[in-house]
């Protein structure tokens, strides 16, 4: 309690108790027992912190929940990606109208993520029902699901939208259009030999200049800012690589004579 910087949960907690006579003459409390030397339960333990944290975020969750099952029919969004632990993790997102007199508005409410261990069409669409079904959400309610283009959520025969509608036909899968989009941008440059030959230039460019911190220091010495690689999961992210390159050209051919 007499340390500077306490952490973002009790020095969070210390602003709520200028607001709050309750907390604040627990605080007081707390103060008196640290400065005699006396043992007071704080209440403020890192276990504690997280019990209230699960606390506050289950409430609002069920808020969530319960406004979800007033609108009655919903859709469906779950996409998983690794976390930086290399384990696979689905989010669970869930679209419905809330109606609150005359105002109506679509919403699209994040429910949590959770790991999934196996990437199958089956084991993916048992872990949705199963989370659905913890949330108190019925699957035969569902109006929708989307997913991105991978061939396990999106295959019309094996895919987890064909195993979802199988149990309820009115689910209507909608696939991501970002995501097709961006697929259109990878197969169309994909097609041609010039665009295949410019950014592999491109990927070559940064290998050649990040495997070494020598060539590194250099290109920033020249150019002042970095070159970067390009992007296998967005097309959009093709545009961060051609910028410094394209507003650099000349200092990057001046740095390459260099070396």
């Amino acid at each position: 309690m007499s340390s500077a910087n306490k952490g973002n949960f009790l020095e969070l907690v210390e602003l709520l108790s200028n607001y709050d006579p309750i907390l604040k003459e627990h605080f007081m409390r707390l103060k008196h027992a640290v400065a005699s030397g006396k043992r007071m339960t704080s209440y403020f333990s890192p276990k504690i912190q997280n019990k209230l944290i699960c606390l506050l975020g289950n409430h609002v969750k069920d808020k969530i929940v319960a406004d979800i099952k007033k609108a009655k029919y919903f859709g469906i969004l779950f996409d998983s990606t690794p976390d930086v632990s290399h384990t696979n993790q689905m989010c669970e997102v869930i679209r419905y109208v809330n109606i609150e007199g005359d105002h109506v508005e679509v919403k699209e409410s994040f429910l949590g993520i959770f790991p999934v261990a196996e990437k199958t069409a089956a084991e993916l669409t048992k872990n949705i029902l199963q989370h659905l079904e913890e949330d108190g959400l019925d699957i035969s309610l569902c109006r929708g699901q989307g997913y991105d283009n991978a061939a396990t959520m999106a295959w019309i025969h094996g895919g987890v939208q064909a195993k979802i509608k199988e149990i309820n036909p009115k689910a209507l899968f909608m696939p991501c259009a970002n995501h097709s989009l961006n697929l259109c941008g990878v197969h169309s440059f994909g097609s041609v030999a010039t665009f295949v030959t410019f950014f592999g230039t491109l990927e070559r460019v940064y290998s050649f200049f990040s495997v070494s911190i020598h060539r590194w220091e250099l290109l920033m010495e020249n150019l002042g800012v970095t070159v970067k690689r390009l992007s296998q999961t967005g097309w959009s992210a093709h545009y961060d690589a051609v910028k410094p390159v394209r507003a650099n050209f000349e200092k990057l051919t001046s740095a390459l004579e260099k070396l």
